[in-house]
């Protein structure tokens, strides 16, 4: 989706536009203050070419330091996904592997980010005060990223490459077909508390 809005924006010379979008999604009710900071880190067009190029927020320099002990009790390696230009004609960016995974191993993992539909209609800047929503483009290109079913209200926004997967591949041959499938945690001890 970045990459997608990257290329719009710097068409049209609008980067204000972006970080429109930046404060509309960090304005969103029920946001955790972990994922709040990476819209906070994005200041340029630069370093949202470096989110796209580098690998996510993580590849920005003005990047969070963890200790390793807090790494390994809450990190999750993402290295062996990156994003190029996808072989899908008009796709934009896509995820691709680094190597082999077999059937039935974590793809990538990531925080997802619940939102109603009905938010994209009402933005609030850092103040507090409603400000115009971007255009019906900029929201249903959010859509477009998000996890959702068209029956529901609920929208689930993917803060890592997991929003390039494009969910085709040439496997099995000419005929593009899903080769991932998205399935919930269940070893994450927070969202498994009774």
């Amino acid at each position: 989706m970045i990459s997608y809005l990257f290329g719009i924006l710097s068409i049209k010379g609008k980067f204000e536009y972006f970080k429109m979008f930046l404060v509309l999604l960090s304005s969103l009710p029920n946001i955790d203050k972990r994922i709040k900071s990476i819209f906070q880190t994005i200041e340029s067009v630069e370093d949202i070419v470096n989110i796209i190029i580098g690998g996510g927020a993580a590849s920005l320099e003005k990047r969070a330091s963890y200790s390793l002990e807090w790494l390994e009790q809450n990190g999750r390696c993402l290295d062996h996904i990156y994003s190029r230009l996808s072989d899908i004609p008009s796709a934009g960016r896509g995820a691709f592997s680094r190597r082999f995974i077999k059937k039935g191993e974590v793809v990538i993992t990531s925080p997802l980010l619940a939102f109603q539909k009905s938010q994209l209609e009402e933005f609030y800047d850092k103040n507090n005060k409603i400000v115009p929503p971007p255009d019906f483009e900029s929201r249903q290109v959010i859509l477009n990223y998000c996890f959702s079913h068209p029956k529901s209200s609920l929208a689930l926004f993917p803060l890592t490459h997991a929003m390039l997967i494009n969910h085709a591949s040439v496997r099995k041959g000419s005929n593009r077909h899903p080769n991932a499938k998205i399935r919930w945690a269940t070893d994450h001890t927070e969202t498994q508390k009774s």
